[in-house]
């Protein structure tokens, strides 16, 4: 995407994208359905590297990092907003289903935590479902499965489970 605004005004629409590789955008955009899901699949990273923002109006939003499962695909969201307004927001990895504990997104070279949110993700009283390991690098560098610099709300009912976890082993003080 660069700088591109999608709109499903028809209630209930919803957009799906499948990549091969990754989902990135070039700069900010904007894509809003009304009430229908924003699902995204990619077998490598999603990253939003400018100001982006989904917005659902109840419907679901569903990132899917590592499609392939070959344990690399990270979520990378640095200054993103995402709003469901009481749709459940979904973030993880691999070719199964995403739920609390399962299907992680794994960090990369290029975007080592699992995942980064450095915007805001709100539900609304949606369920929010947060999943990543963090990269191993060679040289005993290690990252978050989760890194969380923004704001991850909930304002109603809903439930957020965050499972963040380091790849790779090491010793020490910790």
């Amino acid at each position: 995407f660069k700088g591109d605004t999608l709109n499903f005004a028809t209630s209930g629409r919803s957009l799906t994208l499948t990549a091969g590789n990754q989902i990135t955008t070039a700069s900010t955009g904007t894509i809003t359905t009304n009430g229908g899901n924003i699902s995204m699949y990619a077998n490598d990273s999603i990253a939003f590297n400018n100001a982006f923002t989904l917005n659902s109006n109840g419907g679901a939003i569903l990132l899917n990092a590592d499609r392939d499962a070959s344990g690399a695909g990270a979520i990378y969201l640095p200054s993103t907003t995402i709003n469901s307004a009481g749709g459940n927001i979904t973030m993880g990895g691999g070719n199964g289903a995403i739920t609390t504990g399962s299907g992680y997104a794994a960090g990369t070279a290029s975007y080592q935590d699992g995942v980064r949110i450095g915007g805001t993700v709100n539900a609304a009283g949606g369920n929010i479902v947060v999943n990543g390991i963090g990269y191993a690098a060679p040289t005993n560098n290690y990252f978050s499965g989760v890194y969380l610099s923004g704001t991850l709300q909930n304002s109603g009912n809903g439930t957020t489970a965050i499972d963040g976890k380091m790849a790779g082993s090491f010793s020490g003080n910790h």
